[in-house]
């Protein structure tokens, strides 16, 4: 259930900021089919309610499903936050720590 937190926290920081277009990858794969709508274990959950509600906003977000080997930047980030206090921290720069990760996951579209 914290991925799915992680989602909607994500996706309502992403909205207040007014993204138009958010490409949201997740390891989780439970969630990523649920939210596809090819499962059924969590329907009906009220996050998962607040998630495809905002999702169905007036934006394109695509949910699409990552290996946590391939999502580098992502996990080192967590890795780093375990040390902040709760809540959520912005940064102005790419930190040290992420920056040489960065140029691995890039991919032309």
């Amino acid at each position: 259930m914290a991925e799915a937190w992680a989602i909607y926290d994500a996706l309502l920081y992403a909205w207040k900021f007014c993204f138009s277009c958010i490409i949201l990858e997740s390891n989780s794969k439970e969630i990523v089919d649920i939210l596809h709508g090819h499962s059924v274990s969590l329907r009906g959950c009220s996050l998962i309610s607040m998630i495809e509600k905002l999702i169905n906003r007036n934006w394109f977000v695509q949910v699409q499903h990552v290996y946590r080997e391939r999502n580098l930047v992502a996990d080192r980030l967590a890795s780093l936050s375990r040390n902040l206090p709760l809540g959520v921290t912005e940064w102005k720069q790419v930190l040290d720590q992420v920056a040489s990760l960065i140029s691995c996951e890039v991919e032309v579209c």
